[in-house]
């Protein structure tokens, strides 16, 4: 099953059509989210508006040279595309540079790399990053936007949505490698070790075993406070180590870190951040056969609706928790920062139209500011409402 990435393509050509001036692109992107493949995708586009393109796969830069030159000759009357597939742009840094210099009237560069670092040398350079696919992203592109009346009338797009969600949720990751027949498995497996091999450089050797038992820990915690006494004492480690840990996660970007949204200081509190996995897969790949048992399938589904909310923030939002002293909790809490308008956000694994009390209790304080209430259900589509304030239940699915 093959994606278009078709927002992304039109990011990155409208981007280009923009900064006339950039003569190399280099597409960026975590090893597995399918830079190649975009690649490919990529020159299609180009060469349907009759552009001129060229695509060349390499390994090292000394055998691009002669490629070039033969390239260049045979076109060299008519500006065109160059395509780089390559898996180091250090080895062919110098080259470029000297084709930047010789041609950069004549020639766009297109080049993909597993990292986001640029050498230095490599002048007139823009960075596109190519994100991993996310549930929405396959979704839209594979049934055409799906939307709750659709869903309502369609069962066979029911159960389809929500057999491939499950997948989605079971898998820990995307539902398909894109254009690729690599085992799915080995891919997640590979990339988490590459993850952790990057992360453990940074921490004494000595520290390693710890590393790796707090790890566990925070997925068999998913979801949960960021309270450094309590995580300290479950792994049996000082408070400063977590601490420590918790900056190498965050660094690399394996786990996100949400506030707590906090006007009454009387009524509400939580010192602590929530944090959540930036990948399902790491949580999958830390837990094994232990992966979406028991009270982990709703910890895995939270964090499945948390990195579908971050995908679909925009600058003007940002996204909350809310908690009361009573531990009662809205897991999200939307914000538009430019008048303040509040979605509180929050799901069940059932199919139920009660309006949980912690709502009610948000709603006299700060209904004047709230636009809706969503509750994600198991496959329930209503709507009502809570002191005239829309409240609607939709299928996780179409988050």
């Amino acid at each position: 099953m093959e994606l278009k990435r078709t927002r992304y393509i039109r990011s990155i050509t409208q981007e280009i059509q923009e900064k006339k001036d950039i003569k190399t692109w280099i597409i960026t992107g975590e090893a597995g989210v399918g830079k190649k493949h975009f690649l490919h995708l990529l020159e299609e586009y180009f060469r349907s508006l009759s552009e001129k393109t060229v695509f060349l796969s390499f390994r090292t830069g000394d055998i691009l040279q002669p490629m070039l030159d033969t390239s260049y000759e045979k076109e060299k009357e008519k500006p065109y595309i160059l395509f780089v597939e390559n898996s180091s742009l250090n080895s062919i840094v110098d080259l470029l540079v000297s084709w930047q210099d010789e041609h950069k009237k004549d020639i766009l560069f297109i080049v993909t790399n597993d990292t986001t670092e640029v050498p230095s040398t490599l002048a007139w350079v823009w960075k596109f990053l190519l994100p991993r696919v996310s549930w929405r992203e396959y979704r839209d592109e594979l049934w055409l936007a799906s939307d709750t009346e659709s869903y309502q009338k369609d069962s066979g797009l029911q159960a389809d949505l929500d057999t491939a969600f499950q997948t989605y949720l079971n898998r820990g990751s995307y539902p398909d490698v894109l254009a690729s027949d690599t085992d799915f498995s080995l891919l997640q497996t590979q990339r988490w070790e590459r993850k952790y091999t990057d992360m453990v450089l940074q921490l004494y050797k000595k520290d390693e075993e710890n590393f790796v038992n707090f790890l566990r820990t925070l997925a068999l915690e998913t979801g949960s406070l960021l309270k450094w006494d309590y995580f300290a004492k479950l792994v049996g480690i000082p408070r400063r180590k977590v601490w420590e840990f918790i900056d190498v996660l965050t660094e690399f970007s394996v786990i996100d870190r949400i506030q707590p949204y906090v006007r009454d200081i009387t009524g509400e509190t939580s010192i602590h951040d929530r944090y959540y996995w930036t990948d399902l897969s790491y949580v999958r790949a830390l837990l094994g056969d232990m992966y979406m048992q028991g009270t982990l399938r709703q910890k895995v589904l939270e964090n499945a609706l948390y990195l579908e909310l971050k995908f679909a923030l925009t600058s003007d939002h940002i996204l909350w928790f809310y908690r009361k002293k009573s531990q009662a909790t809205i897991p999200f809490l939307l914000e538009r920062l430019s008048n303040q308008e509040l979605i509180p956000i929050t799901f069940t694994e059932r199919n139920t139209e009660v309006v949980p009390q912690i709502f009610q209790s948000f709603q006299h304080q700060y209904g004047t500011s709230v636009k809706r209430y969503i509750i994600f259900t198991a496959s329930l589509c209503a709507e009502m409402e809570l002191e005239t304030v829309p409240v609607l239940f939709l299928p996780h699915t179409l988050i």
